[in-house]
């Protein structure tokens, strides 16, 4: 075996620095790569907001309209009342709902 000379123990020297700081920058990007899916959940939440906020406001809207349109209805008579009329259920917002719910899960948090 050969001793090492100066050279080679500067050279191996800085191999370890090098190593060394490619092993915290390794490490350093572990930690965004496991931060994503919590970035990208964020991220979705807040671009969700607006739209369950307008749907909040819809629907509040929808039922403020059918109260408004039942009470300017005309009376129906009382046999027309128990084969009359209804009006019709909010279909698309219920499935929205739903869809959000399947997003959200249970916690409001995405799925």
């Amino acid at each position: 075996m050969s001793p090492e000379g100066p050279a080679e123990h500067q050279s191996l020297e800085a191999a370890q620095r090098e190593l060394a700081a490619s092993q915290r920058q390794l490490a350093e990007l572990q930690a965004l790569l496991d931060e994503l899916p919590e970035i990208f959940e964020r991220k979705f939440e807040q671009r969700l907001q607006p739209f369950l906020e307008r749907q909040r406001l819809l629907a509040e809207e929808n039922l403020e309209l059918r109260d408004r349109l039942q009470k300017q209805l005309p009376a129906p008579p009382a046999e027309a009342s128990r084969g009359g009329p209804a009006l019709p259920a909010v279909q698309p917002l219920n499935r929205l709902q739903a869809a959000t719910q399947r997003l959200m899960g249970s916690n409001n948090r995405v799925a």
